[in-house]
């Protein structure tokens, strides 16, 4: 194992540096103060220093010491030179970023074996799978091709005509916003992520290409492009920042701005062909791009906690370029004085920059820690057993350094510093117990779901009235249909024979009693009359079978009915069911609820419920009742986890291997559907109702899941050992 080398361990005053040849200085001003920046070429890298750290590093040319240097800008600069101290760190950092070597031979072999251990460093980090960089060379010779065609669009009339389609874009969404809004019923429906995806492929396309457009139109160039993969999901990424060479800031947010710019005027165009066209595919197609185009990159691109178009556009605004690295150094300084007793690096900046630099550096630090837990909690859940092994991996390629460096940095303190060192120790000791203590009894920020599905309130089973063969059936599944409306002939050729019978014997009884009554024989028409009132009666029924072999409609509603064409030819009894018509306006949720959230949902009974179905927009309708008593009952064929659904469940004992029970009791109820939601769910569809929060801390929630998980695992079934001995 190689030794590493603790610059804090060199006396940096008497070391010789010479700063790397490759090095551009440009300098900007800033407000009154300037300050210059630093382009390293072949690292693809820039640094900000003020002018007496440019002045201390102009005398670096390997010759004299660092003590040396400071002496001279001393001697320059007066007043305003650099401390000893403040000369020291600033070669402690040259030495760091690889912008300074060491002048002498032993020194150089140093500075070598630095490089090397940076190298090695990097590596931890370099194959971390939540953020995989895939590099797809430089665009810089397709984009100064492009130029000609496309640079007039990052000329002062070319955006003020891209601000003028935006607002018309906007005029035009918000004069058709209920029908629009009514759209978006769908975007999350599973059904439309294809759609979503090809349309966010072809913007950020256009976005990235428009910052490499607008970077080139200002005379830098486009050293990379490339792919990033967070958590399997592609990004493209541009690297544009050699515009920091660029002296205008309004300029640089231009370049910042340009991507987010492009894809909202392709969203307002998209809007206004929205609003013009009558195709239902161009009208969904269209859609899918003025949300992707505007909402999410919005969302995204616009967050100025992460290293994307908005963390650009709030430095040049705020005028700190080095925000990030700055509030990451605040941050770590203020952490450092509060555990080992160090004294903080001033900052450059004082007043309200130096707020807004310490602000920034702790929202960004909780908003990485926030996202690093989101990454890892998703990979766990989403990709379950690989998750986990990628969740664990990710654990390591985030934390295993940082606790590396602070245990080396810890036994470096036992044996330099043991104030430090007990100081260190006592406060990370107390910070972990406090925050155990507070995520113990924190409360778990869930929210108390159940599984539910569609199903319909008001049904009617079409049942045969008479017995026959099913001639000809007129409707389909999921066909809307009114009342009276036929739906299915039968066919039997004894009944109607014995319907002809029937009239040709009433008939000639009919002719009897007329004939008994020429006669004036009373006694044979009373016998005539009773036999044409049999007959009668026994006719009526006969007609009344006959006529129900025309099959209709008992009410207003949709098919349900499947493989209904297949039926026909076949023998059907009296009383066999044909198919099920229901009101497509009159629907319900089928809830299934968990035993350990009943006490909290039993008072909601009678109030308005948020559900979810389908990847829609949130709906609520009215719990209506739950059942008093846990069954084990599967409340709904589409809640089976054999057939998508979330429940588990396990062979009932029955005769058929369809006899299905739930693996554990669970509480059923339902929730009546307003009409208008009623008509736009699909009976059958799954989703889920909100009931609102758990109340349950954090601790025991936690201890509980792990007791379930334990218990789930030591329930496993075991291998049957004496086959495999057999």
């Amino acid at each position: 194992m190689g030794h590493t080398l603790d610059p804090s361990t060199l006396d940096t005053g008497s070391v010789r540096l010479k700063l790397a040849e490759e090095l551009v200085f440009t300098p900007q001003v800033h407000g009154e103060t300037t300050y210059y920046h630093i382009e390293h070429p072949t690292q693809g890298r820039f640094y900000r220093v003020g002018y007496p750290e440019y002045v201390f590093l102009s005398t670096l040319d390997g010759s004299r010491t660092v003590a040396q240097a400071l002496a001279i800008t001393a001697r320059i600069l007066g007043a305003n030179a650099l401390s000893n101290p403040r000369g020291k760190e600033i070669a402690t950092w040259l030495m760091a970023n690889r912008l300074a070597s060491f002048a002498d031979q032993e020194s150089g072999w140093l500075g070598h074996t630095q490089t090397l251990d940076r190298h090695i460093a990097n590596g931890r980090t370099r194959f971390n799978p939540f953020w995989i960089r895939l590099p797809l060379g430089s665009p810089d010779r397709l984009l100064s091709a492009l130029l000609p065609g496309f640079g007039w669009m990052f000329s002062v009339w070319g955006t003020l005509a891209g601000l003028t389609v935006i607002a018309v874009g906007v005029i035009c969404l918000f004069a058709h916003w209920p029908t629009f809004m009514s759209s978006a019923t769908t975007v999350l429906a599973p059904h439309n992520w294809l759609w979503l995806m090809l349309a966010s492929i072809g913007l950020k396309a256009i976005h990235e290409f428009s910052h490499g457009l607008a970077c080139k139109y200002y005379g830098c160039e486009v050293r990379q492009t490339g792919i990033v993969f967070i958590l399997l999901a592609p990004m493209a990424y541009l690297d544009v920042t050699s515009c920091w060479r660029i002296p205008s800031r309004w300029r640089r947010i231009h370049v910042a701005a340009a991507g987010m710019f492009a894809e909202l005027v392709v969203a307002a165009i998209a809007a206004v062909i929205w609003t013009q066209t009558e195709s239902s595919i161009a009208h969904h197609l269209l859609f899918n791009v003025i949300v992707m185009a505007s909402l999410t990159t919005i969302l995204f691109n616009a967050n100025p906690l992460v290293r994307f178009d908005g963390y650009f556009i709030l430095a040049d605004l705020l005028k700190i370029p080095n925000l990030a690295t700055e509030g990451s150094r605040f941050v770590a300084s203020v952490a450092q004085r509060i555990c080992f007793g160090t004294a903080n690096r001033p900052l450059h900046v004082l007043g309200l920059q130096r707020a807004l630099i310490g602000a920034y550096g702790f929202a960004s630090a909780a908003w990485k820690i926030l996202i690093c837990i989101s990454l890892v909690t998703a990979a766990a859940v989403l990709l379950q057993g690989a998750g986990l092994l990628l969740a664990c991996w990710g654990v390591i390629a985030w934390v295993g350094q940082p606790l590396w460096e602070l245990s080396v940095n810890l036994q470096r303190r036992w044996y330099e510093d043991r104030i430090s060192f007990y100081r260190a120790t006592m406060i990370g000791g107390l910070t972990t117990v406090v925050l155990a203590a507070i995520l113990w009894r924190a409360p778990v920020p869930g929210r108390i779901t159940a599984p539910a599905v569609v199903d319909y309130t008001n049904t009617s089973v079409v049942r045969c009235s008479a017995a026959g063969f099913v001639q000809q059936v007129h409707v389909v599944d999921g066909q809307s249909v009114e009342q009276g409306d036929l739906l299915v002939e039968l066919s039997n050729d004894e009944m109607l024979t014995e319907q002809r019978e029937l009239e040709l014997v009433y008939e000639q009884e009919r002719v009897r009693y007329r004939v008994a009554l020429n006669d004036q024989n009373g006694a044979a028409a009373q016998v005539v009359q009773r036999n044409l009132e049999a007959i009668s009666e026994r006719r009526n029924e006969v007609t009344q079978q006959v006529a129900s072999l025309q099959v209709c409609a008992p009410l207003s509603g949709r098919i349900v009915a499947r493989n209904l064409e297949q039926t026909i030819g076949t023998h059907v009894e009296e009383g066999d069911e044909l198919l099920t018509v229901a009101d497509e306006s009159r629907k319900e949720l089928i809830v299934s609820i968990a035993q350990d959230h009943i006490d909290a949902i039993l008072p909601q009974v009678g109030s308005y419920t948020r559900f979810r179905v389908g990847g829609r927009w949130a709906r609520y309708g009215t719990l209506d009742h739950i059942n008093p008593r846990a069954s084990n009952l599967l409340p709904h064929p589409a809640l089976n986890s054999a057939f998508g659904g979330p429940l588990a469940v396990k062979l009932g004992g029955g005769a058929s291997d369809s006899d299905v029970r739930l693996a554990e009791p669970r509480f059923s109820g339902s929730i009546q559907l307003p009409a208008h939601v009623g008509q736009d769910l699909g009976a059958g569809e799954r989703g889920y109702v909100v009931f609102g929060w758990r109340s349950e801390r954090l601790g025991e929630f936690a201890w509980l899941r792990f007791h379930k998980c334990w218990e789930a695992l030591l329930t496993l079934p075991q291998p049957d050992l004496a086959r495999f001995q057999r």
